[in-house]
Order: structure tokens, then sequence, then C-alpha cells
């Protein structure tokens, strides 16, 4: 899983057959937290070279550590959708390796609001980004079927319930920690990240759930997309819950 879904170099088989791609989808929250710890430790130099530039450094890193595996998916979803073709036209567009105009205003977007969501929001929800969006990948598949065939299949026939219970507890879990430990406003900081969370999860589903009405499934590009949407509207609201409390 880290081999396929990072680019830190592993060693790890050179070709993952289904099997062993399915068995490996219960660790994808593993990924989140390992892709989170540098983000959260680079964010911690906020106060010495300035918010902004740190947030640069963290979005930076995570596309290094991610390859823009799904900011692929980002571009390639919302070109498709934006597009207003039929469920074959839609999918074609998708499928191609060409990026379009939408597709890029929609990078641009992404980054802009990343930067700026994280210099707001700190070293906290930047190191639970990462892990908000995976657990966003795996209720995403587990509610909608798949489209095609391919690896967006075998992810989506993967995922099991437990898959995402057991990543949102983790998530809780190491919210709760770092929330209390380093005493950011202890117990109502710590409910405005589980509700960043929810948030986050409850927009990507619905906006997965009108995708794959049209498409009668969702592909990999639309996991991707769910992945960032969901970080991006999660960091949006802990900015908002950094506010407010």
């Amino acid at each position: 899983m880290l081999a396929f879904f990072t680019r830190i170099p592993v060693r790890a088989p050179e070709t993952i057959d289904e099997a062993l791609y399915k068995k490996g989808i219960k660790y994808l929250f593993v990924i989140g937290i390992i892709i989170g710890i540098p983000l959260g430790a680079v964010m911690l130099l906020k106060s010495v070279v300035g918010a902004y530039v740190t947030a640069f450094m963290a979005l930076v890193i995570y596309l290094f550590l991610s390859g823009g595996l799904h900011l692929d998916g980002l571009a390639d979803t919302v070109d498709g959708f934006a597009a207003h073709r039929d469920r074959e036209g839609t999918l074609a567009i998708m499928k191609d390796s060409h990026i379009g105009t939408f597709g890029v205003l929609a990078i641009c977007v992404y980054v802009v609001g990343m930067t700026v969501c994280m210099a707001q929001g700190g070293w906290l929800a930047a190191g639970l980004f990462p892990l908000a969006g995976r657990i966003s990948a795996l209720l995403c598949a587990r509610l909608n079927r798949s489209a095609t065939n391919g690896l967006g299949r075998w992810f989506v026939e993967g995922v099991k319930t437990v898959h995402v219970v057991l990543a949102a507890a983790v998530f809780a879990v190491i919210a709760a920690v770092l929330c209390l430990w380093n005493g950011l406003q202890g117990w109502p900081f710590l409910a405005g990240v589980v509700a960043s969370l929810a948030a986050a999860l409850l927009m990507a589903a619905l906006v997965v759930r009108g995708f794959a009405k049209k498409l009668d499934g969702i592909t990999g590009d639309v996991v991707g997309f769910s992945v960032e949407l969901t970080q991006l509207v999660f960091l949006l609201f802990s900015c908002i819950a950094v506010i407010i409390v």
C-alpha cells in the first residue's frame, strides 16, 4: 500500500494482483497517518518562518509523498462532470490523459484553498487531513458500487464497513490525544475537529452520490476526488473551529 498510494521508497512486489490489493485496503488509514506526521511537524515552524510559508511547504511535502495520485482524480472528475455530457461522454473525458480547463481551475482552487486553510488551521489540522481524506475514500467506496473495471473496482469491492469504522475510530483517538495532551482548549476544540470531519465526510458523500447516479457507480477518479474534496473541506471547517474556540 505504501508503494501504491505514496512515493515513499519501500520494497514491494513488482505487480499487485486483485487479492493482494484488496487485502491491503484495511491499511489505508495507516497511509493517512504516515503522510500526516511530517505535515504536522512542518506546521510547527509556523511561528518561526510564517504561516503561509509553512503551509506551502506542507502542501509540497503532501504532493511529493502522495505523488499527486488523488489530485489527478480531482482534475479528471471535474473535467468530466463540468462538460455536462451523458454517462459515456463523461467517462470518456475522465479517462482522457489530457487535462481540461475545468481541471486546471479545480487544481488552482485546491492549491490556494489548501495553503490558506493550513496556514489558518495550524499543525493539528495539517496532520489530520490526510487521514480524513482516506476515511472519505473508504466511506464513498462502501456506499457506492463500481462503474468500471480495473483498480477502481478492486478498491470499491474491497472496502468493508469495518474498515470505515476502524479508520474513523483511529481518527477520533488521535485527535483526542493531541487536543488534550497539548491543551488546545480541550474538549471544545476536539468537538470542533470531529465536527469538521463529519461535515467534510457528509459533503463528500453527497457529492459523490450525485456522481454515482449519473455514472451508475463510481470510478477510481471519483474516489480520488472524494479524498481531495474532504481534505479541503475538513481544513476549512477546522479553521472555523479554531476561530470559534
